[in-house]
């Protein structure tokens, strides 16, 4: 899901750059198109990527002290940043962005 040696995002922002760059163009889209209310079934499986990926586990403190996550465990932490992933291509064409692969 992501390359080793590449710092951790610290803020919420950058997490959700890094998720968004690690999403194939069809990943995006597929995430665009589901309704907000089905986003909890992302939760086991992406969620679960996203908690160790991220080191929402204790291995990053910088972005678990972050103040959107104030007083939250990592399930609810993966939850608001897939929450908010989504919302960020609600505003986006992604019709016109190159694949990352490309």
């Amino acid at each position: 899901m992501s390359d080793t040696n590449a710092p951790l995002p610290k803020t919420v922002d950058e997490a959700i750059q890094w998720m968004f760059a690690a999403l194939s163009n069809e990943g995006r889209q597929q995430l665009k198109q589901m309704p907000e209310d089905d986003l909890w079934q992302l939760h086991r499986y992406y969620g679960m990527g996203i908690r160790n990926e991220l080191g929402l586990w204790g291995k990053n403190p910088d972005l678990i002290n972050a103040p959107d996550f104030a007083g939250k465990q990592p399930d609810e932490m993966s939850q608001i940043l897939i929450v908010k992933l989504w919302r960020l291509l609600q505003t986006m064409n992604l019709d016109e962005m190159p694949d990352k692969d490309e």
